[in-house]
């Protein structure tokens, strides 16, 4: 204490490098996360797969649906065919904050016997399924632009299925 009554306290010379190191370690960390995060992007999607959902297509049509593709998120079972008056179970990969969409092309293929001679041989039907995480963890899923072309077809859906009929 001096005469005052206040303490006295010493710098301390040393305090001056101990801040530059740690400014130094800190940039250090930025540039390190800034590097790993370039050449990681440069890399194929890793991430991984959590979960899938399951959709499923009922089919309440004479006319079989023949798997051509999918684009986007890829689903599983490949190659899977939709029998007429028949159902399928498709799973799509569900990753951690993505959303998973597929876009499912079909062609359509009639049944009828003898076969029709008018039926057209370019129908097709798609659909595209998707599903995201939400911001509590829960699972959005939706079944939507649906579409035929070359044959009339009705379309309805819920959240995780869809069901294809003859039109009204």
């Amino acid at each position: 204490m001096n005469n005052n009554g206040y303490e006295q306290q010493r710098v301390n010379p040393n305090g001056k490098s101990i801040g530059i190191i740690l400014i130094l370690f800190i940039l250090l960390v930025i540039v390190t996360q800034a590097f790993l995060t370039s050449t990681q992007s440069e890399e194929p999607d890793q991430l991984v797969i959590l979960a899938t959902q399951g959709f499923d297509v009922y089919n309440h049509t004479n006319y079989q649906f023949n798997f051509i593709e999918s684009t986007m998120t890829k689903v599983t079972p490949t190659p899977l065919n939709i029998p007429s008056q028949g159902k399928t179970h498709i799973e799509l990969p569900l990753k951690w904050q993505d959303t998973s969409t597929s876009v499912l092309f079909f062609s359509i293929k009639d049944n009828e016997v003898p076969p029709n001679p008018n039926f057209p041989t370019n129908a097709q039907m798609r659909f595209t399924i998707s599903c995201e995480y939400d911001f509590f963890g829960g699972k959005k899923s939706y079944v939507f632009y649906y579409s035929s072309n070359a044959v009339p077809l009705r379309f309805t859906s819920t959240n995780t299925s869809l069901r294809i009929y003859y039109p009204e």
